[in-house]
């Protein structure tokens, strides 16, 4: 099992602790001098995710954290809520609130997932009183795995990826008609062969429909201001390379007969790519399908029972 690089076993930190404070005294007296370490700006620093172009502009996203705000709300009844207002690198207006909302909505009732019930949400924010986008859901009980798993016991460990195993079938028995993301049907304009197919059968559910899609990829780097169509597609490569704008590159060698980026070039060669691909990828419908899948699925977005994890 995987550890990370310096974790140590708690009575191993405490027994180099003396050490470090008989060396930090014998270095005091030799140069008789203190050290008030708050005031030093250097240990507060952030000093992860450096980079040697446009530094500035990227440390100045740091500030802005992670994608939502979060906050825990009780109710009358003792009964807790979150709710979540998204920060302006969250995601295309609109679009990724909704859909975050209809996937978790559609992951609890057709892919028997324990998602968060959902109890509002507005995805318009100048529509209502808030003036923002939310989402008010279930607080998931339990604890991050994150903060057990070095204290469970390999039974229990086999049971969680047991478990996790379960659900990533789950999520592979339903797949889609196009490449997209999920909304209720009464936000976008659903495709004219809107449907999953679960257990074999094609299933045209009126509740629920693919639309834009809401990666990542189509947003970062200023691409969500740009007028694109951001799908639902059948063939997403060929739309990403004719619509997007090529990524920054870190470093480019322009010289004589060296390779220069070329969206027609790129477009040539995926159309060749196409005319053979067919020989080259499985016959298996069950691995070229398109399915939902968790992409961001690690130890602290899964919760368990402290107590019996």
């Amino acid at each position: 099992m995987w550890r990370p690089p310096f974790t140590r076993p708690w009575h191993s930190i405490r027994s180099i602790i003396p050490i470090l404070k008989q060396h930090s005294r014998s270095i005091s007296k030799a140069q008789t001098l203190s050290y008030d370490w708050n005031s030093n700006e250097e240990f507060f620093k952030f000093s992860r995710g450096r980079f040697v172009i446009d530094e500035a502009e990227n440390l100045q996203k740091r500030e802005i954290s992670m994608f939502n705000k979060t906050f825990l709300m009780s109710m009358e009844n003792g009964r807790e809520v979150v709710a979540k207002v998204p920060n302006p690198n969250a995601g295309i207006a609109h679009f990724t609130t909704a859909s975050e909302v209809a996937t978790m909505d559609f992951a609890r009732k057709i892919l028997d997932t324990p998602a968060p019930r959902v109890y509002s949400w507005n995805s318009q924010a100048k529509s209502h009183p808030v003036g923002a986008e939310f989402i008010i859901m279930d607080k998931i009980e339990g604890v991050p795995l994150s903060q057990v798993w070095n204290m469970m016991k390999l039974p229990q460990k086999l049971q969680v990826l047991l478990a996790m195993t379960r659900l990533q079938k789950q999520w592979l028995g339903v797949s889609f008609s196009r490449y997209g993301s999920l909304y209720y049907a009464g936000d976008v304009h659903p495709p004219p062969d809107n449907h999953y197919i679960k257990d074999g059968k094609a299933v045209k559910d009126s509740e629920v429909a693919i639309g834009p899609t809401t990666g990542r990829d189509w947003f970062d780097g200023g691409r969500s201001v740009l007028d694109i169509e951001r799908g639902p597609f059948a063939t997403r490569e060929t739309k990403a390379i004719q619509s997007l704008k090529p990524p920054k590159q870190i470093a480019l060698f322009c010289g004589p007969k060296l390779y220069r980026p070329d969206k027609e070039k790129k477009l040539t060669a995926l159309a060749w790519y196409r005319q053979i691909i067919d020989a080259l990828i499985p016959k298996d419908a069950a691995i070229t399908n398109l399915r939902l899948w968790h992409n961001d699925l690690h130890d602290d977005n899964i919760f368990v029972d402290p107590h019996n994890p």
